[in-house]
């Protein structure tokens, strides 16, 4: 169990700082994507 919520918190902090830098790259390039995000 411990093991488990060891990995899933790692996972959780890990999509956090990508998710944070990717909408940091998205916002700062926002041109240079032709993404459209609801």
């Amino acid at each position: 169990m411990a093991i488990n919520k060891n990995k899933i918190l790692s996972v959780i902090v890990f999509l956090e700082v990508f998710f944070k830098l990717f909408c940091t790259t998205n916002i700062t390039n926002s041109s240079n994507y032709g993404l459209d995000w609801p």
